[in-house]
């Protein structure tokens, strides 16, 4: 009988351990910066500004010097990608707009590509899934474990 408690009780943590808690929209408005001085400003109505974004860091393209920072600014919202979750910023911007030519055709159109940016969502504790969050996204390869990172500044 206790070893059936014992179980029970087991499989109780281990599903509490598995659910993370429900992101709302109020816990991610604010301001947010990197190591490199970034800032992007999350508003309640669910557009943001970035500025001083590090350009090398969020693609790597020839064209582009090591030194170059751009803005962007649209909407913004949490989504679900697989098991994790993502903070998404949309932009009507597009590379062409920086003098990079990234293009795609439509309808025999070229089209230059929009700059959007995909945020991880990471937490505290084993599973990464408790609050204080913090916002990042892979540069390069993951398995180099190099990040560009944000911190919701207080």
């Amino acid at each position: 009988m206790l070893k059936t408690i014992w179980m029970v009780c087991a499989l109780f943590f281990l599903n509490a351990c598995d659910r993370p808690p429900e992101l709302k929209k109020e816990q991610f408005t604010g301001s947010w910066e990197s190591g490199d001085g970034a800032i992007i400003e999350l508003r309640e109505d669910g557009t943001y500004t970035a500025r001083k974004l590090d350009f090398l860091a969020y693609c790597c393209y020839d064209e582009i010097e090591d030194t170059m920072r751009f803005d962007m600014e649209g909407d913004w919202r949490i989504m679900e990608e697989g098991d994790r979750p993502i903070l998404k910023l949309s932009s009507n911007q597009t590379f062409e707009d920086y003098g990079i030519e990234k293009t795609y055709t439509v309808d025999d159109k070229v089209l230059s590509h929009k700059i959007g940016m995909e945020l991880n969502i990471s937490g505290r504790g084993m599973l990464e899934n408790k609050p204080p969050w913090h916002l990042f996204y892979w540069v390069g390869d993951p398995d180099d474990m190099n990040k560009y990172e944000f911190l919701k500044k207080e």
